[in-house]
């Protein structure tokens, strides 16, 4: 209820998309009213069957929402708790570790960006654009490269595609 109303397009987007309908009323309630579920640890033999199928799969977060609404407030501790989680979940479906990030709702801050960066990725994907770069945080810039998205999000295709209907 709180990202409701802190945020007064998400009800819209919500009813634009049809959320509800598309991913079930549990889903769109995780990390609002219910508390988020590990999708992929819940169902691991489908994420290993996207990597399997060829599909590059990397971490895209623990809880979404926590992340999206709150990074800014999650501190040093909460950011590396969250990525700490999310890590160990891809380890423990893939017994590897992972070579990639993107974060959720394309929102990072300094911390974070240094925190990945002492991961050892081999990219990390939180921005959109067409130039891959690397990011300059506090005056140093980071080893990680910045491969920028190109591709709309779901809702924006659902949405594009609602005009032409």
């Amino acid at each position: 209820m709180v990202r409701v109303l802190r945020n007064p397009g998400f009800l819209k987007k919500m009813r634009r998309t049809k959320a509800v309908r598309m991913y079930g009323l549990r889903t769109v309630l995780s990390g609002t009213l219910l508390p988020a579920r590990p999708i992929a640890l819940a169902l691991p033999n489908v994420v290993r069957g996207l990597g399997r199928a060829g599909f590059e799969v990397g971490v895209h977060g623990w809880d979404h929402v926590r992340w999206q609404d709150g990074i800014d407030k999650l501190g040093e501790a909460g950011i590396r708790a969250e990525l700490s989680d999310a890590f160990e979940a891809y380890r423990a479906i893939f017994r590897e570790r992972p070579r990639s990030f993107a974060a959720p709702g394309w929102r990072t801050n300094a911390i974070a960006l240094k925190l990945l960066d002492s991961m050892g990725l081999s990219y990390r994907s939180d921005t959109r654009g067409r130039t891959p770069f690397r990011c300059r945080v506090e005056g140093e810039i980071l080893g990680t490269p910045e491969i920028p998205t190109t591709l709309p999000t779901l809702d924006e295709v659902m949405a594009e595609a609602k005009q032409y209907s």
